[in-house]
């Protein structure tokens, strides 16, 4: 609550995009870990969207995933590294097309709804982090396109 003649100490009160934003102008490491972590964002969007609209339940979707819903639950938190065939498996499941890195990904997204554009993120000092099990994690993979369809 804003005190009259007062200035507010603290972004209470303040859309936490407007103090997201704010932060990623003035503050260069939370810049960094943004961008570093767009392609997860943007995956766990699209998860939470299509598990929500085909009325699934974390633990649904795990079960379809052969993994457990605390998985789901990191993956939708946006802060994890997804391996290929983990993004495999959920473009199975939810019937989506993940396109990652793909410069013509937004027009196709405009024109199918399962299309999900997944951003770049560079890679740090040109290394790949491998999530567990040392499966490539998703950074950067040029025009990849994963699907219901492909082989993986």
């Amino acid at each position: 609550m804003d005190i009259p003649g007062k200035t507010p100490i603290s972004p209470i009160g303040q859309a936490s995009q407007e103090a997201a934003s704010e932060r990623y102008e003035s503050d260069e490491n939370y810049r960094a870990a943004h961008d570093r972590l767009a392609p997860y964002r943007a995956i766990a969007h699209a998860v939470i969207l299509a598990r929500v609209a085909r009325h699934f339940t974390q633990r649904d979707l795990a079960g379809m995933l052969g993994t457990t819903d605390s998985a789901i639950s990191r993956i939708e938190s946006g802060e994890r590294a997804i391996s290929l065939e983990t993004l495999r498996k959920l473009g199975v499941a939810l019937d989506l097309v993940f396109m990652v890195g793909s410069t013509g990904g937004t027009n196709a997204a405009a024109i199918e709804s399962r299309i999900v554009v997944v951003p770049e993120a560079p890679f740090p000092h040109g290394t790949a982090k491998l999530a567990r099990g040392g499966v490539p994690a998703i950074l950067a993979v040029p025009a990849l396109q994963l699907s219901a369809d492909s082989d993986g």
